[in-house]
C-alpha cells in the first residue's frame, strides 16, 4: 500500500510513484486480475407483499 500525504494530490506527483513501483516492477497484471469480494453473492427470491 502506498499511504499519499497531502503533498501527492496531482498526477504529476503521482506519477513519481509510480515510476518507482514501475522501476522495482512492483506491478499487477490487470489481464489476470480478479476481484476479491469478501462476500458470495446470494440471489433470494422477493418476499410477497401482503
Amino acid at each position: 500500500a502506498v499511504f499519499i500525504d497531502d503533498k501527492l494530490h496531482s498526477a504529476n506527483e503521482m506519477s513519481v510513484v509510480a515510476y518507482n513501483k514501475y522501476k522495482k516492477s512492483d506491478i499487477e497484471d490487470v489481464a489476470y486480475f480478479e476481484p476479491y469480494y469478501l462476500k458470495d453473492f446470494v440471489a433470494l427470491k422477493p418476499k410477497k407483499k401482503s
